[in-house]
């Protein structure tokens, strides 16, 4: 059965855990700091990718990896073996590790009909490793997985398709289930997967999306490559580096594809698991995701990408709300450790926005 959609402007699971009032007044926050994305830029970037003559294919599964050797193995398994005919797609591994010679020359020839190449890039950053796969890919689309995710059987066949019968899609996302520990720990509330990357929708069909909250992102992000040659690659200010928490490089892309006039999409059929390392269901990651995430929100704004207007008065307001939930949860709870959860993501949440607001007002 699928998971209900993780999407939404105003999370449907604040409703129940801050009650009606905060959760209406959290609503109108957003709304107010929100406009509709109108196109153009505020400063024009220099291009992360280049074009190159070669025989083209229809799709390149791009796995991008660093110092993961052992679950990337299992991600280019699962892209290896699909229902898509071998002969309409390659496997690029972009190793943005140490170099490890027997790792890539190993996955050479390892999968019989499957073309696959292992690129080095030694410069660290995703967005940087992103690009490169891109300038070395063949595929007229490109599917980037993580080097922690699963391909479903027919996630290629999806994605390709969708590709093809949407020729004004610069992007499309598929779907990222999240596969936890069992038994499943108490740090991952419901509905709040993306923490750990899930991306999970309600609907059943291809769908057009527009606005930021909607936008696909990480393990299963599909790509037209022309289109990101005109668009200029991936942001190289964007993006995990090592083991950082950042990232956003997958929304400011789609901010630029429609600023362009192309258009994004997501392909539900097209399903990956993602195999989030046990070592990261703990409070400091928690803490670090919800801290980079608005810390990107922001940067978003302020680079030009984003029109919704973030301002330390907005970040304040957000904080002030944060706080209230947390006294209203506090209350609720009266010695339930069953809420202890919860409101330690609320206080997360009050951190990030607390330190956002000074940010914004040192300049």
């Amino acid at each position: 059965m699928r998971n209900k959609g993780n999407i939404s402007l105003t999370n449907a699971v604040d409703l129940s855990r801050s009650g009606l009032k905060l959760a209406l007044k959290k609503g109108a926050c957003e709304v107010k700091n929100y406009t509709p994305f109108k196109g153009g830029l505020r400063r024009r970037r220099k291009r992360g990718a280049s074009e190159q003559s070669r025989e083209a294919l229809p799709l390149a599964v791009v796995i991008c990896t660093y110092d993961r050797k052992e679950r990337a193995l299992e991600a280019i398994g699962s892209a290896a073996n699909q229902s898509l005919n071998s002969s309409e797609y390659e496997i690029v591994v972009v190793n943005n590790g140490k170099a490890d010679p027997d790792f890539e020359e190993g996955l050479l020839g390892a999968y019989s009909g499957v073309d696959i190449r292992v690129i080095r890039e030694p410069e660290i950053g995703l967005s940087r490793a992103r690009n490169t796969g891109a300038e070395n890919a063949r595929g007229e689309y490109l599917l980037y997985i993580d080097d922690d995710a699963v391909c479903d059987f027919n996630c290629l066949a999806y994605m390709l398709e969708a590709f093809r019968k949407h020729p004004d899609a610069a992007i499309i996302g598929g779907v990222i289930e999240l596969n936890p520990p069992e038994p499943r720990p108490d740090i991952i509330l419901k509905g709040r997967e993306s923490v750990w990357s899930a991306y999970t929708v309600n609907y059943k069909k291809y769908r057009t999306v527009s606005k930021q909250y909607e936008f696909p992102y990480g393990a299963n992000f599909g790509v037209r490559r022309s289109a990101l040659l005109e668009l200029g690659g991936f942001d190289l200010s964007y993006g995990r580096r090592g083991g950082d928490y950042a990232g956003g490089e997958e929304t400011a892309l789609c901010f630029k594809a429609i600023g362009a006039g192309w258009r994004v999409g997501v392909e539900p059929n097209s399903v990956v698991i993602h195999n989030v390392s046990p070592d990261r269901y703990t409070e400091e990651h928690v803490r670090n995701t919800l801290r980079a995430g608005i810390l990107t929100m922001y940067k978003l704004y302020a680079d030009g990408y984003s029109s919704s207007k973030i301002t330390a008065e907005y970040a304040a307001e957000r904080a002030e709300i944060a706080q209230s939930e947390i006294l209203r949860l506090k209350k609720r709870a009266r010695g339930d450790d069953g809420l202890y959860y919860e409101i330690f993501y609320k206080e997360c949440e009050r951190d990030a926005y607390r330190e956002l607001c000074k940010k914004i007002k040192s300049g």
